[in-house]
């Protein structure tokens, strides 16, 4: 079984004429890095990255890019609260000591 974060990221890379740096944190970024990750992390619906803004600028320019759809789609953005960021980031710091990826502090 493939995973919900690698089917979406070859999707995307499908769509892409030329690289792009992609900077995948969470959930996501452990299912991929990590073969003992649990079984949710693999299950995420989504992915969580950072793109520079070249390859935004990038992406924004490609032919098949429209205006309309694009805004469309950042209206429907949904950026979570720091607070909910922060939270994720300890569960997963939480699980990589656990798993004893990340040495104890």
């Amino acid at each position: 079984m493939t995973s919900n974060p690698l089917r979406i990221l070859r999707t995307f890379d499908r769509h892409l004429r030329s690289p792009v740096d992609l900077y995948v944190y969470g959930r996501s970024a452990l299912a991929m890095g990590f073969a003992a990750a649990p079984t949710r992390f693999h299950a995420t619906m989504d992915v969580d990255a950072i793109l520079p803004a070249k390859d935004i600028r990038f992406l924004v320019a490609q032919a098949d890019c429209q205006p309309d759809k694009l805004n469309a789609a950042l209206d429907r953005a949904v950026v979570p609260p720091v607070t909910e960021i922060k939270e994720a980031f300890s569960h997963n710091r939480a699980w990589l000591r656990d798993t004893g990826l990340l040495p104890m502090s």
